[in-house]
């Protein structure tokens, strides 16, 4: 029996350690489970926190696009069809200097043709004056005056004869150069008929080419205007979308600050200037850099040095140092670090613009004037500007380059002279 009730006893003493610690591993589980849960919340709260603030800040950045697009696509409505009428115009302009060509070709092939009527006429001229030269030669008429006023004494059918040759011989010379003046003279009548008709349709077609000249500078002024008016309205459009993209957030803090403290509407000649501007800062955080390394080096040898020696007498001065100068190291390499991201994304930010900024260049006055260009399948020896009364950006730029290249070899020239 007392085996009996002590193996009951020692039982119910095992199974109520058993218990307990079951109790114990059960309400820890619990715990750890309970922290979990508690973890898992915050961090849910947290994360939630997180998207709520990145979703405003992402509605924040949508609303400021679509009120720059609705902006830009309000002008864009409203420029595109100035555009229109500036490229139907630009095909008016070329009619019109293609009529004042036809016209300059039409008073030059008459210019052509009276050249050589008057060259004709002058010869004519010349002709005349050569035969009356002849008929009228003072030794001729002086030996007929001779015969006239001393016949010839001796008479004989020889004599006689060759004077009646002589004589008809003369009047048939007299006759001949008669009839050749004669024909001459109605040649030139016909001649001065066929100039004075010429002469008269000229005047004409001048008349016309300088009305149409008239005309065609009207229109030249009217495209000037027209284009004018497309490239200010396309400037707008462009400075908006740039500063939009200019100041677009990147992934530096500090250029960011930088970028908000311009006020205005931002160019990239702004960010250029920018990064300019802030070189000297940068000198300045890599030399803090460069500092506060060898100050951590300085120490950290001194310290070595303890070591190596077992003079520990300044080691635990040396060790506050040490804390201290690490501190304004990772602060001097944190700013540089900063600063350089903040210089890099800066130098990269105009390219970037631009390049978003060349898809406007399809809406450009300029591409219109390439476009016809092409059309009209003239080379680069054409001059619009002096055709059409306008010209790209970049064939004003040539010229004046070309303009000013002249200039400068003329002045040399005439030092040399």
């Amino acid at each position: 029996m007392m085996l009996k009730f002590l193996t009951h006893l020692f039982c119910s003493s095992s199974l109520e350690k058993e218990r307990s610690k079951t109790d114990s591993a059960i309400a820890e589980y619990q715990q750890k489970e309970a922290q979990v849960k508690a973890r898992l919340t915050r961090q849910a709260e947290e994360y939630r926190d997180l998207a709520n603030a990145h979703q405003v800040k992402r509605n924040k950045e949508l609303d400021e696009f679509v009120a720059i697009l609705n902006t830009t696509v309000t002008s864009a409505n409203e420029y595109l069809p100035d555009l229109a009428q500036f490229q139907d115009f630009m095909f008016v302009a070329f009619n019109s200097w293609m009529r004042i060509d036809l016209e300059k070709k039409k008073i030059d092939l008459l210019s052509e043709k009276l050249r050589t009527l008057y060259a004709s006429r002058d010869l004519l001229n010349a002709y005349e004056a050569e035969i009356n030269r002849l008929t009228q030669r003072e030794e001729r008429h002086a030996w007929h005056l001779t015969v006239k006023e001393k016949p010839v004494r001796i008479s004989s059918e020889l004599i006689d004869s060759t004077i009646e040759q002589l004589s008809r011989n003369r009047n048939t010379d007299v006759r001949q150069f008669k009839e050749d003046i004669q024909r001459i003279r109605s040649h030139k009548l016909h001649l001065r008929g066929q100039i004075r008709g010429l002469e008269n349709q000229r005047d004409e077609y001048k008349n016309g080419y300088e009305l149409i000249l008239k005309e065609h500078d009207e229109v030249k002024a009217e495209l000037s205007k027209r284009y004018k008016h497309c490239t200010e309205k396309l400037k707008v459009i462009r400075a908006k979308l740039e500063d939009y993209y200019c100041r677009q957030p990147t992934k530096s803090d500090i250029a960011n600050s930088w970028i908000d403290a311009i006020s205005g509407l931002i160019r990239t000649q702004d960010l250029k200037e920018l990064h300019r501007n802030t070189k000297e800062e940068f000198v300045m955080a890599k030399l803090k850099l460069q500092l506060t390394r060898d100050e951590r080096s300085d120490i950290l040898d001194r310290i070595q040095r303890c070591r190596d020696t077992d003079d520990y007498s300044d080691f635990t001065s040396l060790k506050t140092m040490k804390t201290a100068a690490q501190a304004r190291f990772n602060s001097a390499k944190t700013e540089y670090s900063g600063i350089s991201l903040a210089r890099t994304v800066i130098f990269e930010r105009p390219k970037e613009v631009n390049g978003l900024l060349s898809h406007l260049d399809k809406l450009s006055p300029d591409q219109s004037i390439l476009n016809i260009m092409k059309i009209f399948e003239v080379d680069d020896t054409f001059n619009p500007m002096r055709a059409i009364g306008v010209s790209t950006a970049e064939q004003r730029r040539l010229h004046w380059e070309k303009k000013n290249k002249d200039g400068q070899y003329k002045r040399a020239t005439e030092g040399f002279s």
